[in-house]
């Protein structure tokens, strides 16, 4: 692994999403993550605690990160309705954080999240 890739997520309050994730090493190599723990994270600032992050997913919960193909490396993160419905607009940060079966930790994707405003709403 090298550098982390910087990526921004666009996401409307309130709206379910699923990320499709693929981790590739510097030469563009697939990283197996069969036995991985994955994290994906989302805070106002970087030094927040994360217990105070705006959101944080993890496999050890399925319905949060699934390793749909891990010897491809490949994971979808899901973010529903209830993760943001509450929260206001605006960019937060972000970052995947793997703690791979070798026992080392790479930080594939760090960004920008950012949250818009929902137009419609359903009441």
């Amino acid at each position: 692994m090298s550098t982390p890739q910087s990526d921004t997520i666009t996401l409307v309050r309130g709206d379910d999403k699923t990320y499709v994730v693929t981790v590739t090493d510097s030469l563009g190599v697939v990283v197996d993550l069969t036995s991985a723990t994955i994290k994906f994270t989302v805070k106002v600032r970087f030094n927040d605690a994360d217990a105070d992050a705006l959101m944080q997913k993890t496999t050890a919960v399925i319905t949060e990160i699934k390793l749909t193909d891990p010897t491809n490396g490949i994971f979808e993160i899901y973010v529903v309705a209830t993760d943001t419905q509450l929260e206001t607009p605006k960019d937060y940060l972000y970052d995947i954080q793997i703690d791979l079966a070798s026992g080392k930790r790479v930080t594939p994707v760090v960004g920008t999240f950012t949250l818009l405003y929902d137009v419609t709403k359903n009441s």
